[in-house]
């Protein structure tokens, strides 16, 4: 049977402990680190883990597609491969309508469409910047006319794998036809990721299913439970949500004694939600941190924090590469 690799979302009250919070993930055999976008840059982050490790992954979970020109994108794509060593993993996403207009001043049209001739847009670029030859690409939302342009660096790789981020059938559908892998919102339960998400994905060899998990730790088993109902945060926060292998006939779930989520995956056009104090993660490669007072929200769904005892801090994330279709 092919069991699901983990991959790891470091999180820090710092930057060095995140950091180390990776080296520790790679020491415990994790496959893949990545750096999310909202409090700090995604390449930027993505750039320091590279450095930090030697042998894992090194992802952008997810970096935001249209906040940034596509030539940006592709540069910064081949700048992180070299530095990873051919390590990098270019996580991309559209965010919201509203993060784009207010936030980043970019207008919002047809998503679908323009997430597809950015990431081909991308992918012409990490492929011709080197040779010095004219690139054209000429699409519907994006165009690039490039001239008396040489990139005097050979990329490491000729091809930088794509993962896309997606909710809605549409995204999800795109990231099965032209991506390399696919990244989940933070809640997407077993039966959901079954029944609307892997159908939509289809059946392309190598294709990689990343599904995070919302996991609190604890060294007492009661602290890092659920709180009692009709509390404070009363709603579990989701455990290690599984995926899919082609050897399997069931999701199988990242960590064999945790609970199940119930959660789902939230609507297309959710807004962008701020990432807890202390999301998910491992107790062997997660660095301890401080934990706030009070409570606080794992992607909407508040969970109990206590100041009582340290926790680790990441996020945890299952993935398997399939050719199955969808899990029975």
């Amino acid at each position: 049977m092919t069991l699901p690799a983990l991959h790891f979302q470091p999180w820090g009250e710092t930057l060095q402990e995140q950091l180390d919070a990776a080296h520790r993930a790679e020491a415990a055999g994790a496959a893949v680190v990545w750096a999310p976008e909202l409090h700090r840059s995604a390449p930027v982050t993505a750039a320091a883990l590279a450095a930090r490790t030697g042998t894992i992954g090194v992802g952008t979970g997810i970096a935001l597609a249209f906040a940034r020109s596509p030539f940006l994108t592709a540069l910064s794509a081949l700048d992180l491969d070299e530095l990873s060593g051919g390590r990098l993993r270019l996580g991309l996403g559209t965010g919201v309508q509203r993060l784009n207009e207010d936030w980043h001043g970019v207008t919002w049209s047809r998503p679908v469409r323009r997430l597809r001739e950015t990431v081909l847009a991308i992918r012409l670029l990490i492929a011709g910047a080197h040779t010095g030859e004219p690139i054209d690409f000429q699409g519907e939302e994006v165009r690039l006319r490039v001239r008396g342009y040489r990139r005097p660096y050979a990329p490491v790789r000729a091809a930088i794998p794509v993962y896309l981020a997606g909710v809605g059938p549409a995204m999800t559908a795109l990231a099965g036809e032209i991506g390399d892998g696919w990244i989940s919102h933070e809640l997407c339960s077993p039966s959901y990721l079954a029944s609307h998400v892997l159908p939509r994905l289809g059946a392309k060899a190598g294709f990689e299913v990343v599904v995070s998990a919302c996991c609190a730790i604890d060294d007492d088993a009661d602290a890092a439970g659920p709180p009692p109902p009709g509390s404070s945060g009363s709603t579990p926060p989701c455990a290690p949500t599984p995926t899919c292998s082609p050897s399997t006939t069931s999701p199988t779930s990242s960590s064999g004694s945790s609970r199940r989520s119930g959660a789902a995956c939230p609507p297309t056009g959710s807004p962008a939600r701020s990432p807890p104090r202390w999301s998910t993660g491992s107790p062997s490669p997660g660095r301890r941190t401080r934990s706030p007072r009070g409570s606080a929200s794992t992607a909407g769904s508040p969970v109990r924090s206590s100041s009582a005892r340290p926790r680790t801090g990441c996020r945890l994330r299952g993935s398997a590469r399939s050719s199955s279709r969808s899990c029975d």
